[in-house]
Protein backbone atom coordinates (compact mmCIF):
# COMPACT_ATOMS: atom_id res chain seq x y z
CA UNK A 1 0.00 0.00 0.00
CA UNK A 2 1.24 3.73 -0.64
CA UNK A 3 1.61 5.52 2.37
CA UNK A 4 -0.23 9.22 2.36
CA UNK A 5 2.54 12.00 1.84
CA UNK A 6 2.24 13.97 5.41
CA UNK A 7 0.71 17.26 5.10
CA UNK A 8 3.14 20.47 5.30
CA UNK A 9 3.67 21.98 8.47
CA UNK A 10 2.09 25.29 9.17
CA UNK A 11 4.04 28.19 8.80
CA UNK A 12 5.02 29.06 12.34
CA UNK A 13 6.21 25.38 12.27
CA UNK A 14 8.32 25.51 9.10
CA UNK A 15 9.32 29.13 10.27
CA UNK A 16 10.39 27.82 13.51
CA UNK A 17 12.85 23.88 11.90
CA UNK A 18 13.80 26.45 9.59
CA UNK A 19 15.29 29.23 11.91
CA UNK A 20 16.53 26.37 13.91
CA UNK A 21 18.31 24.68 11.20
CA UNK A 22 19.99 27.44 9.79
CA UNK A 23 21.01 29.03 13.39
CA UNK A 24 22.95 26.10 13.78
CA UNK A 25 24.68 25.99 10.71
CA UNK A 26 25.31 29.59 10.80
CA UNK A 27 26.73 29.23 14.51
CA UNK A 28 28.81 26.10 13.83
CA UNK A 29 30.14 28.12 10.45
CA UNK A 30 31.04 31.13 12.75
CA UNK A 31 32.47 29.64 16.08
CA UNK A 32 35.89 29.50 14.34
CA UNK A 33 36.04 33.43 14.00
CA UNK A 34 34.15 33.94 17.31
CA UNK A 35 36.60 32.36 19.15
CA UNK A 36 39.03 34.15 17.22
CA UNK A 37 37.00 37.80 17.97
CA UNK A 38 35.84 37.05 21.63
CA UNK A 39 38.34 37.54 24.42
CA UNK A 40 35.88 36.49 26.99
CA UNK A 41 32.82 34.29 27.39
CA UNK A 42 30.19 37.57 27.36
CA UNK A 43 31.68 38.41 23.85
CA UNK A 44 31.48 34.64 22.78
CA UNK A 45 27.73 34.61 23.84
CA UNK A 46 26.90 38.00 22.34
CA UNK A 47 28.24 37.01 19.16
CA UNK A 48 26.29 33.71 19.12
CA UNK A 49 22.77 35.74 20.08
CA UNK A 50 23.54 37.88 17.87
CA UNK A 51 24.50 35.07 14.83
CA UNK A 52 21.02 33.51 15.61
CA UNK A 53 18.73 36.29 15.76
CA UNK A 54 20.47 37.49 12.45
CA UNK A 55 19.62 33.78 10.66
CA UNK A 56 16.29 33.89 12.30
CA UNK A 57 15.00 37.01 10.60
CA UNK A 58 16.43 36.14 7.81
CA UNK A 59 14.38 33.27 7.57
CA UNK A 60 11.45 35.41 8.47
CA UNK A 61 11.77 37.97 5.96
CA UNK A 62 12.45 35.06 2.99
CA UNK A 63 9.47 33.68 4.42
CA UNK A 64 6.72 36.83 3.93
CA UNK A 65 8.43 36.70 -0.13
CA UNK A 66 6.68 33.16 -0.56
CA UNK A 67 4.15 33.28 1.98
CA UNK A 68 3.18 36.75 2.26
CA UNK A 69 -0.35 37.67 4.45
CA UNK A 70 -0.43 33.39 5.07
CA UNK A 71 2.72 34.28 7.25
CA UNK A 72 0.81 37.62 8.94
CA UNK A 73 -0.70 35.86 12.48
CA UNK A 74 2.54 34.49 12.97
CA UNK A 75 4.77 37.50 13.30
CA UNK A 76 3.37 37.56 16.96
CA UNK A 77 5.97 34.89 17.51
CA UNK A 78 8.61 37.12 17.24
CA UNK A 79 6.92 40.84 18.18
CA UNK A 80 8.46 40.81 21.92
CA UNK A 81 11.85 40.26 20.17
CA UNK A 82 11.67 42.92 17.58
CA UNK A 83 10.39 45.18 19.94
CA UNK A 84 13.51 44.12 22.28
CA UNK A 85 16.03 44.85 19.98
CA UNK A 86 14.56 47.95 18.75
CA UNK A 87 15.11 48.62 22.44
CA UNK A 88 18.79 47.66 22.27
CA UNK A 89 19.94 49.54 19.44
CA UNK A 90 17.27 52.70 20.15
CA UNK A 91 18.48 55.96 21.81
CA UNK A 92 15.67 56.78 24.30
CA UNK A 93 15.01 61.01 24.56
CA UNK A 94 16.19 61.43 27.64
CA UNK A 95 15.33 64.93 30.19
CA UNK A 96 19.09 65.34 30.68
CA UNK A 97 21.55 65.29 27.72
CA UNK A 98 24.06 64.23 29.66
CA UNK A 99 22.09 61.03 29.97
CA UNK A 100 20.60 60.61 26.33
CA UNK A 101 24.42 61.08 25.61
CA UNK A 102 26.07 57.84 27.91
CA UNK A 103 23.04 55.48 26.32
CA UNK A 104 23.80 56.91 22.89
CA UNK A 105 27.74 55.55 23.34
CA UNK A 106 26.72 52.59 24.50
CA UNK A 107 24.28 51.33 22.26
CA UNK A 108 25.68 48.77 19.33
CA UNK A 109 26.08 50.27 15.83
CA UNK A 110 23.59 49.30 13.36
CA UNK A 111 24.18 46.82 10.92
CA UNK A 112 22.61 43.52 8.99
CA UNK A 113 20.58 42.63 11.73
CA UNK A 114 19.37 45.55 12.71
CA UNK A 115 18.24 46.15 9.19
CA UNK A 116 17.09 42.89 8.71
CA UNK A 117 14.79 43.58 11.76
CA UNK A 118 12.99 46.62 10.52
CA UNK A 119 12.48 44.59 7.16
CA UNK A 120 10.51 42.49 9.24
CA UNK A 121 8.88 45.29 10.44
CA UNK A 122 8.17 46.94 6.95
CA UNK A 123 6.80 43.45 5.71
CA UNK A 124 4.93 42.13 8.42
CA UNK A 125 2.99 45.83 8.64
CA UNK A 126 2.73 45.09 4.15
CA UNK A 127 0.80 41.68 4.57
CA UNK A 128 -1.09 42.17 7.86
CA UNK A 129 -4.37 43.19 5.88
CA UNK A 130 -6.70 42.13 8.77
CA UNK A 131 -4.82 43.54 11.67
CA UNK A 132 -3.82 39.95 13.23
CA UNK A 133 -0.28 41.52 14.41
CA UNK A 134 -0.53 45.12 14.24
CA UNK A 135 -3.36 46.01 16.76
CA UNK A 136 -3.17 49.14 18.72
CA UNK A 137 -1.58 47.75 21.41
CA UNK A 138 1.15 46.50 19.65
CA UNK A 139 1.47 49.67 17.72
CA UNK A 140 2.11 51.60 20.79
CA UNK A 141 5.10 49.02 22.12
CA UNK A 142 6.65 49.77 19.14
CA UNK A 143 6.19 53.54 18.14
CA UNK A 144 8.48 54.75 20.34
CA UNK A 145 11.40 52.45 20.11
CA UNK A 146 11.04 53.07 16.48
CA UNK A 147 11.55 56.34 16.49
CA UNK A 148 14.34 56.12 19.37
CA UNK A 149 16.61 54.48 16.03
CA UNK A 150 17.10 57.50 14.67
CA UNK A 151 19.15 59.15 17.86
CA UNK A 152 21.85 56.08 17.29
CA UNK A 153 24.23 58.27 15.45
CA UNK A 154 26.72 55.15 14.95
CA UNK A 155 27.61 55.13 11.23
CA UNK A 156 30.60 55.61 9.10
CA UNK A 157 30.11 58.64 7.58
CA UNK A 158 26.63 61.34 7.54
CA UNK A 159 25.95 59.91 4.10
CA UNK A 160 25.58 56.13 5.74
CA UNK A 161 23.41 57.38 8.19
CA UNK A 162 21.13 59.22 5.66
CA UNK A 163 21.77 56.10 3.65
CA UNK A 164 20.60 53.63 6.47
CA UNK A 165 17.38 55.64 7.33
CA UNK A 166 16.30 55.57 4.08
CA UNK A 167 16.55 52.03 2.83
CA UNK A 168 15.18 50.68 6.54
CA UNK A 169 14.04 53.09 9.29
CA UNK A 170 11.85 55.55 6.61
CA UNK A 171 9.84 52.22 4.62
CA UNK A 172 8.71 50.75 7.92
CA UNK A 173 7.60 53.66 9.81
CA UNK A 174 5.64 53.93 6.94
CA UNK A 175 4.43 50.77 6.26
CA UNK A 176 3.44 50.68 10.34
CA UNK A 177 1.49 53.90 9.89
CA UNK A 178 -0.59 52.46 6.64
CA UNK A 179 -1.15 49.73 8.20
CA UNK A 180 -2.98 50.94 11.33
CA UNK A 181 -5.12 53.54 9.13
CA UNK A 182 -5.52 55.09 13.09
CA UNK A 183 -4.51 58.63 13.07
CA UNK A 184 -4.50 58.45 16.79
CA UNK A 185 -1.52 56.20 15.83
CA UNK A 186 -0.17 58.28 13.01
CA UNK A 187 0.01 61.57 15.99
CA UNK A 188 1.73 59.17 18.71
CA UNK A 189 4.67 58.02 15.86
CA UNK A 190 4.95 61.77 14.56
CA UNK A 191 5.48 63.19 17.59
CA UNK A 192 8.27 60.74 18.16
CA UNK A 193 9.51 61.89 15.35
CA UNK A 194 8.93 65.33 15.54
CA UNK A 195 11.18 65.70 18.46
CA UNK A 196 14.13 64.53 16.41
CA UNK A 197 13.88 67.33 14.72
CA UNK A 198 15.52 69.40 17.33
CA UNK A 199 18.64 66.73 17.75
CA UNK A 200 21.86 68.41 18.27
CA UNK A 201 23.03 66.24 15.33
CA UNK A 202 22.42 66.95 12.36
CA UNK A 203 22.14 63.94 10.41
CA UNK A 204 19.01 63.06 13.25
CA UNK A 205 17.50 65.93 11.99
CA UNK A 206 17.85 65.05 8.57
CA UNK A 207 16.99 61.46 9.63
CA UNK A 208 13.53 62.70 10.78
CA UNK A 209 12.61 64.58 7.90
CA UNK A 210 13.03 61.57 5.50
CA UNK A 211 10.45 59.69 7.77
CA UNK A 212 8.52 62.41 7.62
CA UNK A 213 8.89 62.35 3.58
CA UNK A 214 8.27 58.48 3.70
CA UNK A 215 4.71 58.66 5.85
CA UNK A 216 3.28 61.49 3.28
CA UNK A 217 4.32 59.78 0.37
CA UNK A 218 2.51 56.30 1.59
CA UNK A 219 -0.62 57.99 2.57
CA UNK A 220 -0.74 61.01 1.08
CA UNK A 221 -3.42 63.49 1.74
CA UNK A 222 -4.62 61.41 4.80
CA UNK A 223 -1.42 62.47 6.57
CA UNK A 224 -2.00 65.92 5.93
CA UNK A 225 -3.99 65.73 9.22
CA UNK A 226 -1.30 66.37 11.27
CA UNK A 227 0.37 68.86 9.20
CA UNK A 228 -0.77 71.76 11.63
CA UNK A 229 1.57 70.44 14.47
CA UNK A 230 4.35 69.69 11.88
CA UNK A 231 4.95 72.93 10.51
CA UNK A 232 6.56 74.90 13.41
CA UNK A 233 9.16 72.23 12.95
CA UNK A 234 9.99 72.50 9.61
CA UNK A 235 9.44 76.67 10.05
CA UNK A 236 12.78 76.21 12.78
CA UNK A 237 14.21 73.65 9.53
CA UNK A 238 14.33 76.35 7.37
CA UNK A 239 16.99 77.97 9.06
CA UNK A 240 19.20 74.80 10.03
CA UNK A 241 22.42 75.63 10.20
CA UNK A 242 23.57 72.80 8.55
CA UNK A 243 22.64 73.28 4.79
CA UNK A 244 22.32 69.62 4.05
CA UNK A 245 19.21 69.42 6.61
CA UNK A 246 18.10 72.58 4.87
CA UNK A 247 17.87 71.39 1.57
CA UNK A 248 15.97 68.19 2.63
CA UNK A 249 14.02 70.64 4.78
CA UNK A 250 13.02 72.48 1.06
CA UNK A 251 12.58 68.86 -0.41
CA UNK A 252 9.67 68.03 2.73
CA UNK A 253 7.66 71.01 2.02
CA UNK A 254 7.57 70.53 -1.32
CA UNK A 255 6.64 67.16 -0.84
CA UNK A 256 3.81 68.26 1.39
CA UNK A 257 2.55 70.76 -0.91
CA UNK A 258 2.26 68.74 -3.63
CA UNK A 259 -0.51 67.00 -1.49
CA UNK A 260 -1.88 69.95 -0.03
CA UNK A 261 -2.10 71.68 -3.16
CA UNK A 262 -1.38 75.21 -2.49
CA UNK A 263 1.98 76.87 -0.98
CA UNK A 264 3.47 76.84 2.89
CA UNK A 265 5.60 79.47 2.41
CA UNK A 266 2.60 82.09 4.48
CA UNK A 267 2.51 79.86 7.52
CA UNK A 268 6.32 79.30 7.06
CA UNK A 269 6.88 83.06 8.17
Amino acid sequence: WATAAAPPPPPAVAWARAADAAATDAAETDADAADAAATDADARAQHAAETRLRVLYGVVNALYAQLRALLAPHYALVLDTTVAQLQRFGVALASLDAQEEADRREKPAPGALWAAVLESVRLSALHDGAGDVWSEDALRRVFRPLADQLANTKAPSYDAYVARVRASLAPAASALLAASGNDAMWKMLNQAVLLRTRSDYACVRHGALLVLQACYERLGEEYLILLPETIPHLAELLEDDDPRVERATHETIKLIESYLGESLQSYLR
